[in-house]
């Protein structure tokens, strides 16, 4: 072939490939931008992919704050691929499988997400997370943990008497409502963007929203000067989920990475949250809000209150079952039931 020739094809073949697009994957947050779980996930998993190979794949981070409902349409995004991915919490898929609700926050279970963290560690959590998530067409790829969730509330909380006969916001459709309902509260489900009102205007006494950081950002205790800390009914799992079949096919340099910073975020980022609250709390106490931490024996007085609930969830599957029942063996052999 003339020299001429095999340049002017070596020319078109590199024009070609440069000009190549990445893949680019959409990845959804359940999380508004401002948010410390957002910011993290941008800062140890985005930022860092994006900078390897910027030519070949890119994440692009996307929210829907303002709709719930395309939130919680995650999982379907997810799993039939119109979006490559979903970072958000795992306890918002318990009505597709019992197994993320328990895994994802089993109601008043944990001390603190050490605890929880070496119970993963020392079970098949993990694997039957991943191997349920892959009969929905996903790929579990990491999860990291929160602190615990503090009730926002217009009076004392000073242990579970004074939740009886009180008018308590909970999410629609939770192992929550089912728990507060147990404990004597008058539940009242109601979405994220209504709460906020529904304290101003006392349509509600408490409210199981969020962590210390995530109630006091979204201005909550300005009508609500009383909370918990630490709290004891909610610990929940974050999660980095992604499309199976698209998954399957990146190349392996780039699983690789996405692996690494994964592992990355997961520890950072829930150390991040801790120190989060504890920053908080001490603005809390400045400013007069009156934090209460329960004692042991009340946190356990919970924790059987919500076993009742437990052993309804075990009845949903078998796979329900034995992962309560692990969670139950772990919590006796550490004194923590």
């Amino acid at each position: 072939m003339h020299k001429s020739i095999i340049t002017f094809i070596s020319l078109i073949l590199l024009c070609g490939y440069t000009s190549a697009k990445p893949n680019v994957w959409k990845i959804h947050s359940h999380k508004p931008v401002y948010s410390v779980l957002y910011k993290n996930f941008k800062k140890y998993i985005v930022v860092p992919v994006n900078a390897k190979y910027p030519n070949e794949f890119k994440i692009e981070l996307v929210t829907d704050r303002e709709n719930s409902s395309k939130n919680h349409g995650s999982f379907s995004a997810t799993k039939y691929g119109t979006r490559q991915g979903h970072f958000s919490a795992t306890m918002y898929w318990g009505n597709a499988d019992p197994v993320f609700a328990i895994i994802g926050d089993l109601i008043a279970a944990w001390s603190s997400s050490d605890d929880l963290d070496k119970w993963i560690k020392s079970s098949k959590a993990k694997k039957l997370i991943q191997d349920t998530y892959s009969k929905y067409n996903m790929h579990f790829i990491n999860y990291s943990l929160g602190p615990h969730e503090s009730l926002i509330s217009t009076s004392p909380i000073r242990s579970l008497k004074d939740i009886k006969g009180r008018i308590i916001r909970v999410p629609p459709g939770s192992m929550a409502e089912d728990f507060f309902k147990e404990v004597g509260a008058i539940t009242r489900p109601l979405p994220l963007g209504k709460v906020s009102i529904a304290l101003k205007k006392k349509r509600v006494h408490l409210a199981d929203f969020s962590t210390v950081g995530v109630n006091h950002s979204e201005g909550l205790y300005e009508n609500a000067k009383h909370t918990n800390y630490p709290g004891f009914h909610s610990l929940p799992m974050f999660e980095f989920v992604v499309n199976k079949e698209q998954w399957n096919e990146l190349p392996e340099k780039i699983k690789k990475l996405i692996n690494k910073q994964s592992d990355i975020w997961r520890i950072e980022n829930t150390r991040s949250l801790k120190q989060q609250s504890k920053a908080v709390v001490k603005q809390l106490k400045a400013s007069k809000i009156k934090v209460y931490t329960w004692s042991e024996t009340d946190i356990k007085e919970a924790r059987k209150k919500a076993s009742i609930i437990w052993n309804k969830y075990k009845e949903k599957s078998p796979e329900a079952k034995a992962l309560i029942e692990s969670i139950e063996k772990w919590l006796k052999d550490n004194n923590r039931l």
